[in-house]
């Protein structure tokens, strides 16, 4: 790519992610806890939502299906909950897990192919939730997030991000590590409750911005280009405080790479395509490990993580 062509991808870039910046505003989460002034344990909130995610991942791992996903399902139980319909589910935990079950199953219909059947979830979840509370929920849900169901996500912002980063547009090697540890940060940031107010856009700056350091990389390009579409607070005090929360997945993320053979790692888009479709035997284990009744019943997940 010639230097003039660089320069006009760049200016694409930019201006794509202007666009999805304004988009994102549309999508903004507010602290529903303070907004429906919720009595409800922080700490149990917390534990609620990190075991949904997890849940969310492992369903979409054992079924080959994007992670990315399960991102745009907790932006639906976020954005949901700061309806005035959210607080019958802030309260109780049992219709909270039903929330999150039916974000994500409402999320891989619209955003995955082929999709899961709420009966797919019935069995999921051993039969705790019915195939008409599911599809009840998904009614409710569209209502209230205005059937504005299609949330510019973190790793939308760090596919973007890398690109106007110049050493990583001739090394796609790189890139692909870059990538993957940014997706491991986004990751961490949506099972935590802290950050749920926090933009896809930020999480991504730093995430990219850790993974760029990681890798020995200048993030002076970086800074340089986003000073267009970010404010000099946020990259100069608000991204350097976030930049420690997120990190630590860095560690895990490059701990398991030496782990895993290269063959058997994920590809670039976050799912397991390069894995064997499940079968039976599989299926029942799945089955008997990770049903999602563990954030109303701990123990019957103990281990499963």
């Amino acid at each position: 790519m010639t230097p003039e062509n660089e320069s006009v991808y760049e200016g694409d870039t930019i201006s794509t992610l202007k666009a999805m910046k304004q988009q994102e505003l549309r999508y903004a989460c507010k602290d529903y806890c303070i907004l429906h002034a919720s009595d409800k344990n922080s700490k149990t909130l917390r534990e609620d939502r990190k075991l949904m995610v997890k849940w969310c991942y492992n369903v979409l791992d054992f079924f080959n299906l994007h992670r990315e996903t399960g991102a745009i399902a907790m932006a639906y139980v976020d954005r949901y909950l700061q309806t005035p319909f959210g607080p019958e589910y802030l309260q109780d935990t049992d219709k909270y897990q039903l929330l999150c079950i039916t974000s994500l199953y409402l999320a891989i219909k619209v955003h995955e192919s082929p999709t899961l059947t709420p009966g797919a979830f019935v069995e999921i979840g051993r039969g705790h939730y019915s195939a008409d509370q599911i599809v009840a929920l998904e009614s409710k849900i569209l209502e209230g997030l205005q059937w504005r169901v299609n949330p510019p996500t973190a790793l939308s912002f760090v596919r973007h991000l890398l690109d106007l980063v110049p050493s990583m547009a001739h090394d796609d090697g790189i890139k692909a590590t870059a990538y993957m540890l940014a997706r491991a940060q986004t990751e961490r940031a949506i099972g935590e409750q802290g950050l749920m107010t926090v933009a896809p856009s930020k999480i991504a700056f730093v995430a990219v911005r850790n993974a760029l350091e990681a890798l020995g990389y200048s993030d002076f390009p970086l800074y340089d280009a986003c000073q267009h579409f970010y404010s000099k607070p946020f990259l100069y005090q608000e991204a350097h405080d976030l930049r420690p929360i997120l990190y630590t997945a860095i560690n895990w993320e490059i701990a398991k790479m030496d782990l895993v053979p290269n063959e058997q790692r994920t590809s670039n888009n976050g799912n397991n395509n390069n894995q064997p479709a499940p079968n039976k035997a599989s299926r029942e284990t799945f089955l008997e490990n990770t049903t999602p009744r563990s954030v109303a019943s701990s123990s019957l997940m103990a281990g499963s993580f």
